[in-house]
């Protein structure tokens, strides 16, 4: 059976790069740093990235384990990494898709 149309799914994420001792590094803030010692908030100080990725669709019974990147951008401070994302998604559409 054919499809009747293609969607295309996208993922977006946030990761943590932790940069405690680079004392001249532009921008550090606080980030989300799971700690396994008990007692510890689970912070650190860094940068925080902002990844999208394609997702392909599966195609019939066989597992597709990976997502094709198409952005990777730093988070700045005064930003969130969701809306961040939301921004990369857009350019990304804009790029590679005509509407």
């Amino acid at each position: 059976m054919e499809k009747l149309f293609q969607q295309t799914l996208f993922g977006i994420d946030t990761t943590p790069c932790p940069r405690p001792f680079a004392e001249t590094l532009a921008d550090k803030t606080f980030i989300h740093y799971p700690n396994p010692i008990k007692g510890n908030k689970p912070i650190n100080i860094g940068h925080c990235y902002s990844v999208v990725c394609a997702l392909p669709d599966q195609i019939d019974t066989e597992k597709v384990p990976w997502a094709v990147p198409l952005s990777g951008e730093r988070v700045p401070s005064k930003h969130k990494g969701v809306n961040q994302g939301n921004q990369q998604l857009k350019k990304n559409l804009a790029k590679f898709f005509i509407f």
